[in-house]
């Protein structure tokens, strides 16, 4: 019986070392990783700041690649301008961007118009959005993964070049705005600045499939979009999403509620009918009262034809005066009369 006690015991004993064991563990691979995110996103001389003497002697002797020769390693740390290029390095002057300085006096590198942009991530410098690229590939072929997590990067020709060719960094850029909410401005201006263009296409479909929840939180922010501007958005998403895709950005139904409960939604300056009135009954939007200027009755018309909206008597006034050219007066005294002379 002791005997069983005693291993028990032991047993607890070395199960409970052993979970604290993996709990440290644990702990300490968490803290690497979050280290290594953390370097991700630092330059070189923020990173040689943040290591101790000891990490930092292992940084200026690394294990080089094979094809380099025997002794390369030893002549740079064994010349007298080594202190010199550490002092460099440590200070900022030669940076990991070094080959954007000298590649301009070889062929096919980068612009000047190029590096410049270039320059400005190392430097925490942003350009305006609208700085053109000459080359949007070849600036890519210059940039890290973590260098889309800093608002420098953020460049309309750039997003447009990852946009049209679906590049795996555009998932990066989008994906920074869940760290920095001012990316959600240089999202929205993008669009904003581009509406009805191929790149807003291209841009409100990429949104539709990597961050369809973005369009609730930008037309119920009011910060995000300006006041009334959630409409244009919104009809965007409903001419260039085929209907069958729009349920992805309706959770909950909170869109077809939002357009339902609006009564202006439908007063649009040159609306696609064709596109709009199919997107509407995909996603069963029932208006419940319509306000309307002349140039929108056609429209109107085309949505009470199509039966988007509940029957009351604001809507009921509304069909009779569009579909038949009955004053809202008269609607109450002649709508049964009508309706039934009229049932198509």
């Amino acid at each position: 019986m002791e005997a069983n006690e005693e291993y028990i015991r032991r047993k607890a004993y070395i199960e409970d070392q052993g979970s604290q064991r993996q709990k440290e563990l644990s702990e300490e691979i968490w803290s690497l990783q979050e280290k290594l995110a953390k370097w991700d996103t630092m330059n070189l001389r923020e990173v040689l700041s943040d290591l101790d003497p000891k990490m930092e002697d292992t940084f200026w002797s690394p294990e080089l690649p094979s094809y380099e020769p025997k002794n390369y390693l030893a002549e740079i740390q064994n010349s007298k301008n080594f202190g010199l290029l550490k002092y460099l390095v440590r200070n900022g002057y030669i940076d990991e961007n070094y080959a954007a300085y000298v590649s301009y006096f070889y062929p096919n590198s980068p612009t000047a118009q190029d590096r410049n942009f270039l320059l400005s991530i190392t430097d925490r410098a942003s350009l305006e959005y609208v700085y053109h690229l000459d080359q949007p590939d070849a600036v890519l072929e210059c940039l890290e993964e973590a260098d889309f997590f800093h608002r420098e990067v953020r460049n309309f020709d750039l997003l447009s070049y990852l946009l049209r060719t679906k590049g795996p960094h555009l998932r990066t850029l989008l994906q920074s705005a869940a760290t920095d909410q001012s990316a959600h401005t240089f999202f929205v201006e993008f669009w904003r600045t581009g509406r009805r263009s191929t790149r807003a296409f291209r841009f409100i479909c990429a949104l539709c499939q990597e961050h369809p929840e973005w369009f609730r939180i930008w037309c119920e922010s009011k910060s995000i979009l300006l006041e009334g501007e959630w409409r244009l958005f919104v009809l965007d998403a409903l001419y260039f999403l085929p209907p069958e895709r729009l349920s992805r950005i309706n959770k909950e139904n909170w869109l077809t509620e939002r357009i339902s409960d609006d009564p202006k939604f439908l007063q649009l300056d040159s609306p696609n009918v064709q596109r709009l009135i199919p997107a509407l009954k995909a996603l069963s939007v029932r208006f419940s009262q319509i306000d309307y200027r002349e140039e929108d009755i056609s429209l109107v018309r085309e949505v009470c034809q199509e039966n988007l909206y509940t029957l009351n008597l604001s809507m009921l006034k509304t069909a009779m005066a569009v579909i038949w050219s009955i004053p809202p007066a008269e609607v109450e005294s002649r709508s049964y009369t009508h309706i039934l002379r009229h049932p198509g």
